[in-house]
């Protein structure tokens, strides 16, 4: 049996939907791929994972734009796959770590001093 994967992207509006991922897999991979719901970029757009069977003698024109990307959230088992969006606690930034220079704090010019009250 074969199946159809289809990734669309959501846009940042609906009339920017799109199917942008088409390819067939087999049945090793299917169950994986229905647990995985969507993968979500960091922009707040995502690119939602529908999986169906093929239909016989269908004939199916394949878009493998983001293969690696649907192999690496499949292989993490998650429902939901969030891309660029690290799990560790950011780190913060001293203005010793700004590079261009000391920083002039008398210059209100200056973004990396302290802003006049």
């Amino acid at each position: 049996m074969r199946y159809v994967v289809e990734g669309t992207w959501t846009g940042y509006t609906s009339a920017q939907y799109r199917i942008v991922h088409r390819e067939v897999v087999n049945a090793k991979r299917v169950e994986r791929l229905r647990k995985l719901h969507k993968i979500v970029y960091t922009d707040g757009t995502a690119l939602i994972i529908n999986v169906r069977e093929a239909n016989y003698r269908e004939r199916i024109k394949e878009v493998n734009s983001y293969g690696a990307l649907i192999r690496e959230a499949e292989a993490k088992g998650q429902n939901v796959f969030r891309v660029g969006i690290d799990d560790e606690k950011p780190k913060s930034v001293t203005m010793a770590d700004v590079k261009g220079g000391p920083v002039d704090e008398t210059n209100p010019l200056d973004p990396r001093g302290k802003w006049p009250a």
